[in-house]
């Protein structure tokens, strides 16, 4: 009597879904560390665009003449001050801005800080929740 072989030759159903199962528990992490690096990198590039709009405001103010320099507490400048003066009839005050990406927001302060200096901080701030922000600050002596 001849013996039969009792080999399967065809995949069961349960033996598909353990499988699919075992893959994307493999799977998986991968995909929630490429969401985790994407929303890295757009949080560095909101960073870095930040510290540049508060690094071109600074600068603009730190230029000026120490007589052209209001005091000023947390002034908010947004896109309607480019070109603006900081004093009227005084075009050496003139702000010559970049526009603020949406949900930007960026505030001047100018203080006395001596007889001779004064120190200007530039505030910059994106997001809801939670906020995020980058403060430059520089102290700066003017010969009035």
């Amino acid at each position: 009597m001849p013996l039969r072989c009792c080999c399967r030759k065809g995949v069961s159903f349960v033996e598909i879904v353990v499988s699919l199962f075992l893959f994307a528990l493999a799977v998986l992490p991968v995909f929630d560390l490429m969401r985790r690096s994407g929303e890295l990198a757009r949080v560095s590039r909101e960073y870095v665009v930040a510290n540049l709009l508060a690094a071109e405001t600074l600068n603009q103010i730190c230029c000026m003449n120490y007589a052209d320099i209001p005091v000023i507490n947390g002034f908010p400048l947004d896109d309607a001050w480019n070109g603006a003066m900081l004093l009227q009839g005084q075009p050496d005050t003139t702000l010559r801005l970049s526009s603020l990406p949406q949900d930007f927001s960026r505030e001047l302060t100018i203080e006395e800080f001596s007889a001779r200096s004064r120190k200007v901080k530039v505030r910059v701030a994106w997001g809801k929740s939670p906020e995020h922000q980058v403060t430059l600050a520089a102290i700066r002596e003017w010969s009035p």
